[in-house]
């Protein structure tokens, strides 16, 4: 070997050394990275996300997920944030119900579909989550979602020798005279279920949104940049045997479901208010001079409470001595598709964020699949993962709660206290004669238009 080629060996050597030592720097460096401490703002209480990210730490020593989350009022958030970014000292994310992401999507940094496939995207998630999605990116990262479900009370149900849960709406209404208590003036006692009246049936609007969703209607949808309301564009046409649905047809002609074939948005809105008509034989179960539809579900005297996953505890919690049980929503018995309504969360990285990527890296790091799999399954949560809920569980509540994630739906709310509002008028305009359900129907349209029309601007 000549004196060239041994020199040359030996800085090709040295510098396979170099290079080894610099690949083994850089595993060490990125096994171990540490991530920086992100603030988050959310009206999610602090201690459902504290308890999160103490399983998502549990294991990790040198890597540990700072993340400083503050928890916000909900009534008082948007001017919150607005005002903090104002003086440039806002969050680096947000986590926030989906109804308020469309109010501050300006503020907001998608993540481009280069970073999250479309197609991934879809896989891991439940559809729900597919309201974050935008020509631009992904407008927030699901964390949690909350699908309404129906409580029963298993005592009104014994006692009227009914031996299970209400599968479909049909059902349900068949039991109506077993369940509903009247005295003599025809006042109610007890009620099958809490329907019709809009100030004092806990969650209205969410329960006429997952009945506008079963009965195949949109409320309203992402259009490009932009959002356009359905409710008005979609009344009934056709019953699912496709004869012609009268559009005129009087609200006290309709005692059930099944006489609408609730194949729209009319149909929907009439079933809803007719339990509130007395002129409706056997349909009539509630009014306005009734307490809460919580309130007197607690109290043992509605057989049927729609409610939210979350409100499980707390309806223990308030009667310990109330014998209850949980089932899913009930649906249209000639229904092609299951849905339902849920609440659901999701982390944003905020545009004024001084290093997004940091940001980013942070909240991918502590929604690991692994880490939303063990919190649904100790902590009995539904999950927004796919893959979560295909692992089954053995509790029947979670198996009941990860159904309802799965078929739920929801919309992007421009003004939840202004919507909850118009979504009263519909109701109440339609029970007081006042409107037709389709011009009622109308109205919720043109007041959901004029309110994104606002946020536009």
């Amino acid at each position: 070997m000549t004196k060239f080629q041994t020199i040359f060996l030996g800085i090709f050597v040295l510098f396979m050394i170099i290079g080894l030592a610099a690949f083994a720097m850089y595993r060490s460096t990125s096994s171990t990275e540490q991530l920086p401490e992100i603030t988050v703002w959310g009206t999610m209480p602090k201690e459902a996300v504290d308890d999160y990210m103490r399983v998502v730490n549990k294991d990790r020593t040198n890597d540990v997920v700072k993340l400083n989350y503050v928890e916000k009022q909900e009534s008082s958030f948007d001017g919150e944030f607005i005002e903090a970014l104002a003086k440039g000292e806002g969050p680096d994310a947000v986590l926030l119900p989906h109804y308020k992401l469309f109010r501050h999507e300006d503020k907001l940094e998608p993540i481009s579909y280069d970073t999250i496939s479309l197609l991934d995207y879809k896989n891991s998630y439940v559809e729900e989550a597919e309201l974050y999605l935008t020509p631009e990116g992904v407008m927030a990262l699901p964390f949690s979602i909350d699908p309404l479900v129906l409580y029963w009370n298993r005592d009104m149900y014994t006692n009227a020798g009914i031996a299970t849960y209400p599968k479909t709406w049909e059902s349900l209404v068949a039991n109506i005279p077993k369940l509903t208590v009247k005295d003599a003036n025809s006042n109610i006692q007890k009620s099958a279920i809490a329907l019709g009246e809009f100030r004092n049936v806990t969650h209205a609007k969410e329960i006429m949104s997952a009945l506008f969703f079963q009965s195949g209607n949109l409320i309203v949808q992402r259009n490009g940049s932009g959002i356009q309301t359905l409710l008005s564009d979609q009344v009934v046409n056709r019953s699912p045997d496709g004869s012609t649905v009268n559009p005129n047809k009087n609200k006290k002609e309709v005692d059930s479901i099944g006489e609408v074939g609730y194949t729209g948005a009319e149909s929907a809105l009439q079933f809803y208010a007719s339990f509130a008509d007395p002129a409706i034989p056997g349909g009539y179960t509630w009014n306005r001079s009734l307490p809460s539809s919580k309130t007197f579900f607690v109290a043992g005297k509605l057989a049927n409470y729609i409610g939210f996953a979350s409100e499980f505890s707390e309806l223990k919690e308030k009667n310990p001595n109330l014998n209850f049980d949980i089932s899913p929503l009930p649906q249209p018995e000639l229904a092609k598709n299951r849905s339902s309504y849920a609440n659901m969360h999701g982390f944003s990285i905020v545009k004024q964020s001084i290093d997004k990527l940091s940001v980013y890296k942070v909240l991918i790091a502590a929604l690991d699949p692994a880490y939303m799999t063990e919190y649904s399954t100790t902590r009995f949560v539904p999950s927004v993962r796919r893959d979560v809920i295909a692992l089954g569980s053995s509790d029947p509540y979670l198996t009941i709660f990860n159904d309802g994630a799965l078929i739920s739906k929801g919309w992007l709310d421009p003004d939840p206290v202004s919507t909850n509002t118009v979504f009263q008028d519909m109701v109440e305009y339609l029970t007081s004669g006042r409107l037709n359900a389709r011009d009622a129907l109308r109205y919720t349209s043109d007041h959901l238009r004029s309110l994104y029309g606002r946020l536009a601007i």
